[in-house]
Parts: C-alpha cells; sequence; structure tokens
C-alpha cells in the first residue's frame, strides 16, 4: 500500500525487548527429561562456549542480495523436483543454506542426550536412506506444528537436505501435501538443512518434538510443547525484528507496515523509511540528517523551483527496495511531471548514515514568477 508524507510551503517557503539477530552458526537445541518434559534452546558459540537462549529472544535475518553478490536470494531453478517450494522456476526465493556462508545464520538441530535416554528403533520413513531405515537408533521426531507469516508474498516455507548431486529430500513444505511434515535425527547428533523462504517478511516457524524412552517404540515423551523460530527475510522485515518483541511480531496490527503502534501520526512503513522509532512515540528522527521532507522555494536562473529535500534507504541489490515517489501541487492536484531528482551522499560529519542512506533532492520548475503557495509530497510504497 502506497503510504504519502506531505511537506507544504504558503506564500514563502519557510513491549518487550526485540529479539537479537543471530548472523552465524546457529542450532536449534532439543533435550529432554522426564522431570521437565522438552526443552528447545538457540545455541551459538562465543570464546568456545556453548550458549544458549530462548527463542523468543532471538531471530535468524536472511539478507536480500543476490547469491552472486554473497546473499541469501537465489532464483528458483527449472524441474519438478523442486516444486515443493511453493516458487515458480526462474523467480527468486530465498534460502538459509545447509552449508555454512560467512556472515549468514545457519541453523540446523543438535541434541547433547546422554546415551540411552531415549529407545533405539527402526524407523520406516522412505526419505531417511536405506542405511539409516536398516539400524535401530534413538530418533528425534521434530515436526512443523505450524507457521506464522507477516508480508506481502506468498509466504511459503520449505525445509529439506540435498545430496551431493543436489536432489533433495523434502521434510517441511507448506504447498506441496504429499509427505508429512516431520523430520527425524538421530539424539546426539548434529545436522544442517535447507530453509527456504518465498517472499520477504517475518516468518514464525512453530516446531515439535517427540521421541521413545524405549525399550523400542514403547514409552513415548509425548509431543513437546511448540517452540516458535523466528526468520526475519528482507530489509524492512530486519527492522521489524529489531523493533518489535517475538509478541508482536505476530501481530500485524502493532509491527506490521500500516500499523502506528506508539500513536505518533507515523505508520511503521513511513518510520522506517525516514528514519524514526517506532517505539518512541515522540515523531523525532533517531539521527541527525534523516526525517521527514522538507519542503522549500528556490530561485535559479531566474526560475522559481518546488523543492523537497528527504533522506532515502539505499536501495543496493535488492529486489523489493522501498519506492519514493515525489510530487508538487499548488492546490493539491498532484503532479510529477517535470521533477528532477538528484541523489547524494551525506556529508562528512553524518557520513555514518551513508552505508544504508543517501541524500535526495527532487525540484520541479514553477515560473518566473514566485507562487503564492505550494505543496509537496513523497510517497513511500514497497517495490513488490
Amino acid at each position: 500500500m502506497k503510504n504519502t508524507i506531505f511537506a507544504a510551503i504558503i506564500l514563502t517557503a519557510s513491549a518487550g525487548a526485540a529479539p537479537r539477530p543471530l548472523r552465524e552458526h546457529v542450532d536449534m537445541h532439543w533435550t529432554y527429561d522426564e522431570e521437565n518434559g522438552w526443552t528447545c534452546l538457540a545455541k551459538t558459540e562465543a570464546e568456545g562456549e556453548d550458549v544458549f537462549e530462548e527463542l523468543e529472544d532471538v531471530y535468524l535475518p536472511v539478507d536480500d542480495v543476490p547469491e552472486q553478490s554473497g546473499g541469501q536470494r537465489h532464483i528458483q531453478p527449472e524441474g519438478a523436483i523442486y516444486s515443493f517450494t511453493g516458487v515458480d522456476p526462474g523467480n527468486p526465493i530465498w534460502i538459509a543454506p545447509q552449508i555454512q556462508q560467512p556472515g549468514h545464520c545457519w541453523p540446523g538441530f543438535n541434541n547433547y542426550q546422554a546415551t540411552g535416554t531415549f529407545g533405539a528403533y527402526q524407523e520406516t520413513d522412505i526419505r531417511l536412506s536405506e542405511d539409516d531405515r536398516s539400524l535401530a537408533l534413538p530418533w528425534i521426531k521434530v515436526s512443523l506444528a505450524g507457521v506464522t507469516y507477516q508480508g506481502s508474498g506468498s509466504g511459503s516455507f520449505a525445509l529439506w537436505q540435498e545430496d551431493s548431486s543436489g536432489n533433495p529430500t523434502v521434510w517441511f513444505s507448506t504447498t506441496d501435501n504429499s509427505h508429512s511434515d516431520t523430520y527425524f535425527f538421530v539424539a546426539g547428533s548434529h545436522n544442517h538443512l535447507n530453509w527456504g523462504f518465498g517472499s520477504p517478511g517475518i516468518y514464525r516457524i512453530r516446531l515439535s518434538a517427540s521421541a521413545y524412552l524405549g525399550p523400542g517404540q514403547t514409552n513415548p515423551t509425548g509431543g513437546s510443547p511448540d517452540f516458535t523460530l523466528t526468520f526475519a527475510v528482507g530489509t524492512f522485515a530486519h527492522w521489524q525484528a529489531d523493533n518489535f518483541s517475538a509478541t508482536e511480531l505476530d501481530d500485524p496490527l502493532i509491527s506490521g507496515p500500516e500499523a502506528d503502534s506508539d500513536q505518533d501520526g507515523m505508520k511503521n512503513v513511513v518510520e522506517f523509511a525516514f528514519g524514526f522509532d517506532p517505539r518512541s512515540g515522540v515523531a523525532e528522527p533517531e539521527a541527525v540528517g534523516l526525517g521527514l521532507p522538507k519542503m522549500s522555494l528556490v530561485q535559479d536562473g531566474g526560475i522559481f523551483y518546488q523543492v523537497l529535500e528527504y533522506p532515502a534507504r539505499r536501495a543496493g541489490a535488492q529486489i523489493a527496495p522501498l519506492l519514493y515517489a515525489p510530487e508538487f501541487s499548488p492546490d493539491f492536484n498532484w503532479q510529477t511531471d517535470g521533477i528532477t531528482t538528484t541523489t547524494a551522499d551525506f556529508p562528512p560529519e553524518m557520513d555514518s548514515l551513508n552505508g544504508v542512506w543517501e541524500k535526495i533532492t527532487a525540484r520541479r520548475p514553477v515560473g518566473p514568477s514566485a507562487p503564492g503557495r505550494g505543496f509537496g509530497r513523497v510517497g513511500v510504497s514497497s517495490g513488490d
């Protein structure tokens, strides 16, 4: 949806903590004991030591940068074997892959369970290899309990592994119902998979686990409660996850682009577009140089120009960056003809902004005489 910010001249121009991003090796660490049941924590490392955090305290960012530039946006290949992703061939798909990429999240599953905790049995799921099916092993079954998506695309999600020839084994898929959404791994093991997303946005993936205490397939643990893992795919989703709690990310009336949860008169997408804090309740930009568009009237070469100046987020290699659309009017009959737009870096004293932001100047000639009044606005919309 398009959102518009107005600037005008008359006569003369005058909630809970947000989760932490994990751009590193992170495992969904499942454990079980008979007294407390199942737990699932995010496991990372710091200085060679395991670090465990609640899943609601972290999120996994997936960047909207093409694979060939070191990013996580891929192109869906041809062939029916990949149709389980729900993405048409040739279209973008965002993947946190099973092979580690420096600087990106690398999610997997692991378990430190002591030998003998779970009963060993022969699991018959055809997706397991023949060797795995032939052995009695202490299997842990992870089930997809559901996916909540906040975004403007398909929101499809899939989890799969590829062999050395690139052939996929599909474990979860929100668009392919030809198999159960379950994944099996052996107690005490550690595994990585491909996590694929059909469009940018916030994905809240609910998982549960179960196993048998044995002997064999007897004394089931019962299913665990749902544990929710948050992925933020794309730049706006990163911003949402950086500013809203895990619970708030479930509610688009709080964290969605059209929401104004701090009641400062600006929707979240506008706060994102011009550099505001969506939690402050005060319409103050987060840094000098950011803020709402400013309008002025200038004379150049005997011609008067209406001018809008505003910060804009750099598009970079994103497939769906924000679109900024300046317009002018003497009487709210909005005009785009004759507008010229220039882009510049911020000056040296504001150089810290230049990694994310740039300065835009839009101007439109109005004639040799100064107008009695004038109005300007900048529309903001998603590029998808």
